[in-house]
């Protein structure tokens, strides 16, 4: 998103108009009007005194979003912490539907290695951003191999930026049949490289980050789409969720 962009819906989100701001920058609203346009920009003391104003850092005035330091990880590692939680639960749960005991013991066996098979629902794709790539660590589960490789964080591919055709951000609205069904919509990026194309997801706690990621994509000329707006609600702070469900 450009500035002049952030510029406006800011000053908007405070309830101001150009010739309230510029009031209190003690220029005039021509030159407010200038920044929104994208004539000209403000000066590193006007800024500065824009992100005091707006209770901002300069990153998020500037970009739209936080600072992120790279490498910077998109999602969840499998961790050890995890690992044991699904086993103790996946054990408790073979207890109970073998009555604790009661029923024969290889029924109790032959739950408790249906784990394995079960297992992979905990298993989330992630993606690391680095200065020249994109990491992105992902899990299949089609033979042993692919399982043994989970111990070792899944199969790692590096996408660099000079191989990215384009990058679309999507939000896709699961469609819901029931009240009961809980499953979350999802947020991710369709990437097109040279070799292949990849879905990376993205996790709606760490999702603040983006407008910044599509500033750094583009400045390594990549073409980024965003057809929902997504980067510019992120900006105004709007709930992704509400908003999409809401129209």
């Amino acid at each position: 998103m450009q500035l002049n962009e952030i510029l406006r819906i800011k000053r908007q989100q405070m309830g101001m108009t150009q010739e309230n701001l510029a009031k209190k920058l003690f220029v005039s609203a021509q030159s407010v009007s200038k920044w929104e346009l994208g004539l000209s920009v403000p000066t590193i003391d006007n800024l500065v005194t824009l992100t005091d104003l707006y209770n901002l850092s300069l990153d998020e005035l500037i970009k739209g979003s936080p600072f992120f330091k790279k490498p910077f990880l998109v999602g969840k590692k499998m961790s050890w912490k995890k690992i044991i939680i699904f086993i103790l639960a996946w054990i408790f749960i073979s207890l109970l539907l073998t009555g604790f005991g009661y029923q024969p013991k290889w029924l109790l066996v032959l739950i408790l290695l249906m784990g394995i098979w079960v297992f992979p629902i905990c298993c989330e794709n992630y993606w690391i951003i680095d200065n020249d790539f994109v990491c992105y660590h992902h899990y299949e589960f089609k033979n042993i191999k692919d399982y043994l490789n989970l111990w070792r964080g899944g199969k790692s591919e590096k996408i660099y930026y000079k191989d990215i055709c384009s990058v679309k951000i999507k939000y896709y609205v699961k469609p819901r049949f029931s009240p009961w069904d809980i499953n979350p919509d999802t947020l991710f990026l369709l990437l097109k490289s040279k070799k292949e194309n990849f879905i990376l997801p993205i996790n709606y706690s760490v999702s603040s980050f983006l407008p910044q990621f599509v500033s750094f994509l583009k400045r390594n000329k990549v073409e980024v789409h965003d057809p929902q707006r997504i980067e510019k609600l992120i900006v105004q702070h709007k709930n992704l969720y509400n908003y999409f469900h809401s129209n």
